[in-house]
């Protein structure tokens, strides 16, 4: 009963702070305007604030960015590209009534998301090594990865719905972070869940999974080998 309370209580707290930063701040005027920033070419991809990302890996085409938001605010957002990381942020806070980045690069091997976000990776991502951690109340949408090895790092209310194909999957997920990764089909996985976490994922040779407090993992694949462990009032379930 006391982790029950604790973790409710650190979740009210996270959902408190990232409304409140989502309500302040300029207002948009809600006149749509888009525009265009020349980058240059990048593989990882950092984002804060509240922002929707649609996010396409075009391994022939030049790097792209096209911002749309309210035209009174379209000067507070900064696009930027540093080391092959491309950095998205406000240099203030905003209050948009609408928002839309669209991006692409040749390829991409890392994203990391703060704030309240709406991030797609659309259609195909092919990646030897694939790094997706998250914080705040953000959502990430990833149906089409196909990856060797993909890292997941989630805290906070973050939301994330996967797909595709992976040699080794590794996930750790505390807070009140949900992963819907069924269809992300995995040969090994290793999966970590804390708090309030809940984690569908599916292995089909070697399952790792621990839970503590009372998160859930919810598993498919009939893994030949498994690992499994709980403590506190958590769960780990094979389902068909």
């Amino acid at each position: 009963m006391k982790i029950l309370v604790c973790v409710l209580m650190s979740v009210i707290v996270m959902t408190s702070c990232n409304m409140s930063a989502f309500k302040n701040g300029v207002k948009g005027n809600g006149n749509m305007v888009s525009k265009e920033i020349a980058i240059d070419d990048y593989n990882s991809i950092s984002v804060s604030n509240q922002f929707d990302i649609v996010y396409t890996q075009k391994v022939d085409e030049k790097p792209y960015l096209r911002i749309e938001i309210d035209e009174n605010l379209v000067n507070y957002v900064s696009a930027t590209v540093e080391n092959n990381k491309l950095t998205i942020e406000s240099t203030s806070e905003i209050n948009p009534k609408y928002y839309k980045i669209y991006t692409n690069s040749t390829s991409l091997s890392e994203l990391s998301a703060g704030g309240i976000n709406d991030i797609e990776l659309k259609d195909s991502i092919y990646s030897e090594n694939l790094q997706i951690s998250g914080s705040g109340a953000g959502h990430i949408t990833a149906k089409n990865l196909h990856c060797k090895n993909i890292n997941i790092n989630m805290s906070g209310i973050a939301d994330i719905t996967l797909g595709g194909e992976a040699s080794n999957l590794n996930m750790s997920v505390s807070g009140k972070a949900n992963i819907n990764a069924y269809e992300l089909e995995s040969e090994n996985a290793d999966c970590s869940v804390s708090g309030m976490g809940y984690v569908d994922i599916y292995a089909s040779q070697v399952l790792s999974a621990h839970v503590s407090g009372v998160g859930k993992i919810n598993y498919k694949g009939n893994p030949k080998e498994k690992n499994l462990s709980t403590s506190g009032i958590g769960s780990i379930k094979a389902k068909e």
